[in-house]
């Protein structure tokens, strides 16, 4: 038995922990893994004890998998925070559980970032991980070109969950979306999501297309953007046309997903999305801008549109196109099929547990 101790977010809006979640339910299909999750429930304490405690309670020689991006670990007080000065608690739980409880560490690292010497001192840190899994060559090239070692890393996809399939009719009817085109950004609202974009061109698209904006602000700090969005749909006249429908219940989302006739994610940065593994496994044919996460999508499963990132004109266009091309939307819903075969979250379980079981 492989006793698997697993630090996340947990059962709260949040990316990571609905990732935790999918992941840790399959893994524990296992019958020769045991999986103890062992929350974040303070992300923002300047103590390090909540974070000491998770160390203590885990034995010795065990694994323990973290799921990390910045901002989850707490924060180092007393330390001068400049603009990008900052370091949190896990390089602290990392040396301890490496040289104290002589774990074997695997690493997620959903985002990772440098901007300062801070950044730099904790990738020293993570690199005593013996296995780093990241979702995106971009991400393993960036971590390597600044000191982490090549052979640590595996390239595994984001978990994409099984849909669930109702009458696109009656999904639309009910939420009184009849006769209408339904364009869907899905997520958090996030100033890089460029939700913008794409209510500065509703206009120029027919009057029965609509867009649904489905997702809220997560953290304070986005609620002004928010806000600037539903200021600009009234000044531009679409309060009937853009539909805000804030956060969304997971009994509520099929009903969403279903009345989707088109998904954008006009993003201007991404490192990877949760969000559009879902949609792609409701198999809606999408649109997205050119950075190299969506682009090495679409090279490897032809599943989605691309338009030149930021480009509004060119992001018109590859709507008014796709959403009356029948062909071309049969032809990207087939692919969304291949897609989800190879990225489903049984298919990342079974890879993840292959590394647990390489490394005891």
């Amino acid at each position: 038995m492989i006793h698997v101790n697993f630090i996340t977010t947990w059962n709260i809006k949040c990316g990571i922990a609905t990732y935790s979640n999918f992941l840790v339910d399959e893994l524990q299909n296992f019958k020769d893994l045991e999986i103890e999750v062992l929350p974040i429930t303070q992300q923002n304490s300047k103590s390090p004890i909540p974070f000491l405690k998770m160390v203590q309670s885990t034995g010795r020689s065990e694994i323990t998998h973290i799921q990390y991006q910045p901002g989850l670990f707490g924060f180092v007080p007393y330390i001068p925070r400049f603009i990008n000065w900052f370091i949190n608690y896990i390089p602290l739980m990392m040396f301890l559980l490496k040289f104290w409880k002589r774990n074997k560490v695997v690493l997620t690292v959903h985002e990772f970032v440098i901007e300062s010497i801070m950044d730099r001192l904790t990738l020293k840190f993570l690199n005593l991980s013996d296995r780093i899994i990241v979702h995106n060559r971009e991400m393993a090239e960036f971590m390597i070109k600044n000191g982490s070692p090549a052979e640590k890393f595996v390239l595994m996809p984001h978990g994409t969950p099984e849909g669930i399939f109702l009458d696109k009719e009656d999904a639309k009817r009910k939420l009184g979306l009849s006769n209408k085109k339904v364009l869907t950004i899905f997520g958090f609202v996030h100033k890089n999501k460029g939700h913008d974009m794409v209510i500065e061109i509703l206009n120029s698209l027919d009057e029965d297309t609509v867009l649904l904006v489905a997702g809220e602000a997560r953290i304070d700090e986005h609620k002004e953007y928010y806000n600037f969005l539903k200021h600009r749909t009234s000044e531009l006249g679409l309060d009937n046309r853009v539909i805000f429908l804030d956060y969304i219940k997971d009994e509520d989302l099929p009903l969403v997903f279903n009345a989707t006739d088109i998904a954008l994610f006009p993003y201007k940065w991404i490192i990877t999305s949760g969000s559009f593994h879902m949609t792609l496994s409701y198999n809606i044919p999408t649109i997205a801008s050119d950075l190299d996460y969506f682009r090495d999508m679409k090279e490897r499963y032809g599943c989605l549109e691309l338009f030149e990132t930021g480009n509004k004109e060119d992001l018109l266009e590859k709507i008014k196109d796709l959403v009356n091309n029948r062909t071309k939307q049969e032809h990207l819903k087939m692919n969304c099929k291949k897609f989800y075969k190879e990225t489903s979250w049984k298919a990342v379980a079974e890879k993840t547990a292959e590394i647990y079981s390489d490394l005891v």
